[in-house]
């Protein structure tokens, strides 16, 4: 830790930080957690799965793509993403191109996003989502577009991850 920080509280998903320095008479605080991944995956008849599940921080269903933490036991951020879609979806990643990372708050949040696309996924498996309870479905490109657009997904990191996809012209 660098001079000034302290950890104010921790839990298993996250740090609370605080640090002082000589610039603000007040301290400022962020969350630090762990690194996650993001999988835009497609379909060969070109449906996306999606995860629907209940976000206590926004008392409400959330409608996502497949995502979660990067675990110590993951070999790779790339391994993640895979576990991750399998877990969630019960969808492979034939292939798996990394899309960029991001930030999702760089002013409260210290955790990077590792996005990636997955093309010609395949279902394999049933999904196994460990302790969340999820519900899945799948929608068209221009149907995600659509829920992009009137609010019915509403998740930064997912859209930040469409639109690499589509900046690097797999989508």
């Amino acid at each position: 830790m660098s001079p000034g920080t302290r950890d104010v509280y921790t839990t298993r998903w996250f740090r609370l930080v605080e640090k002082t320095s000589e610039v603000s008479a007040q301290p400022f605080y962020w969350i630090d957690s762990p690194d996650c991944v993001t999988v835009l995956a497609v379909t060969g008849d070109g449906k996306v799965p999606l995860v629907r599940q209940y976000r206590p921080a926004l008392d409400r269903m959330s409608l996502e793509l497949p995502s979660g933490h990067i675990d110590p036991k993951d070999e790779s951020r790339e391994a993640a993403a895979r576990r991750e879609l399998l877990e969630e979806t019960g969808y492979e990643a034939r292939k798996l191109q990394f899309l960029g990372a991001v930030d999702p708050d760089t002013g409260r949040l210290r955790a990077r996003i590792y996005c990636y696309f997955a093309p010609d996924a395949v279902k394999v498996a049933e999904p196994k989502p460990g302790a969340e309870t999820i519900e899945n479905q799948e929608c068209t490109l221009s149907e995600l577009d659509s829920m992009m657009s009137d609010g019915r997904m509403s998740h930064a990191q997912d859209m930040a991850v469409v639109l690499l996809a589509r900046l690097r012209g797999f989508i």
